[in-house]
């Protein structure tokens, strides 16, 4: 079982160029099993943060398009800041990530 757990998207990741599609092609074309989807969030910067429920929603319709592919897995990447630690806490609880 081969796993991928580290993976931006242009839909919610400002650095990154691969869409959901070319994720999961890509993956399924390398026999990758598990697929994490971990979208930059970084706290304090206001061009690199995004609405959660868009992000859980377009994540729900990922899954649905995605059965016979990976099993995708939603995460998130929250940039660390000790001055914002507890920001960061009650962020990670707003979802039901894996």
């Amino acid at each position: 079982m081969f796993a991928d757990c580290h993976n931006h998207t242009c839909h919610f990741s400002f650095d990154a160029q691969m869409s959901i599609s070319e994720a999961v092609l890509g993956s399924a074309k390398s026999n990758v099993d598990i697929l994490a989807i971990t979208e930059h969030y970084e706290v304090g910067f206001d061009k690199q943060i995004f609405d959660f429920n868009q992000y859980h929603d377009a994540f729900s319709t990922w899954k649905k398009l995605t059965v016979n592919g990976p099993k995708l897995l939603m995460g998130i990447e929250i940039g660390y800041q000790e001055h914002l630690a507890r920001d960061c806490d009650e962020l990670g609880n707003k979802l039901p990530f894996d």
